[in-house]
């Protein structure tokens, strides 16, 4: 979730050390929370293929001002594990 004055600014889903999801996001919005600026709701899918036995996950952003300015947040987050084992 995207909170108040967003402008130009990348939200990231990084997989050990690997960006995922590069997502850029702009004003508008509605206002949901946070100061009066437009908030703005979202959903992020990603599928990728994971061959480790652990897994470091890192959701940031490039935001450039406080958090009291613009902020993110995360409302729901899913984590699906499709296990194949190979022969």
């Amino acid at each position: 979730m995207k909170i108040d004055a967003w402008d130009n600014e990348h939200a990231y889903l990084i997989v050990d050390s690997l960006i995922i999801k590069d997502k850029i996001y702009y004003s508008g919005g509605t206002q949901i929370c946070g100061r009066l600026n437009s908030d703005y709701l979202d959903t992020i899918d990603a599928n990728f293929t994971h061959n480790s036995t652990t897994m470091f996950i890192n959701i940031t952003n490039n935001i450039n001002q406080n958090s009291f300015s613009k902020s993110f947040g995360i409302k729901s987050l899913f984590i699906l594990i499709d296990y194949v084992k190979f022969s």
